[in-house]
């Protein structure tokens, strides 16, 4: 974990470790208050860091769920949405999953092999190719949702056993001004 020097102001629980500082700590001092720019980073690197634990976590119980049918949890991924949405072009999947379009490719490349999509490209335009679930995807799909597991339920579940209604709402809101703030240009 990297230590940040944030001076004496920052106050840590004495349980946990985690910083203990208020929103009104953080606006009372003004905009160029070098103390104020350190807690600052300081609590940014404390979300970056939650949001790779989280991430991880995250990604290694998807993969795990999805080893279930002997598929990776992106693949898996691609095909919820696809099951969403079939007939998506390559770039439609790029852009819903958040992955570049080699990746996809390769994704996509993968499901195909094992005959679980099929690509098509459309009379119209040539250049355009949809993906499309196969009866053998579709049925991978059908045996997941009949097993009664569901990732997002699993997650929903263990979301509010420990949280409000109200902190979720909150926490979804916060998640995407972070996410919105990541990917703007200045």
């Amino acid at each position: 974990m990297r230590k940040v020097n944030v001076g004496s102001q920052i106050r840590r629980n004495k349980a946990t470790g985690k910083p203990e500082l208020s929103r009104r700590e953080i606006k009372e001092t003004s905009g160029n208050d070098p103390e104020r720019e350190n807690r600052v980073t300081f609590l940014a690197e404390e979300v970056v860091q939650e949001f790779q634990v989280i991430f991880r976590l995250l990604y290694s119980s998807y993969q795990f769920f999805a080893s279930q049918w002997h598929i990776s949890g992106s693949q898996l991924g691609a095909m919820e949405k696809l099951n969403n949405c079939d007939g998506q072009t390559l770039s439609e999947l790029c852009e819903k999953m958040g992955l570049s379009a080699s990746t996809i490719t390769g994704l996509v490349d993968r499901l195909e092999r094992d005959n679980y999509v099929r690509r098509s490209r459309e009379s119209s335009d040539r250049r355009v190719v949809r993906v499309f679930l196969t009866p053998e995807g579709k049925q991978i799909l059908a045996n997941k949702q009949s097993s009664g597991n569901s990732f997002s339920e699993e997650i929903a579940a263990k979301l509010t056993a420990k949280m409000q209604p109200e902190d979720i709402v909150r926490l979804v809101d916060l998640m995407k001004k972070f996410r919105i703030s990541l990917v703007e240009h200045d």
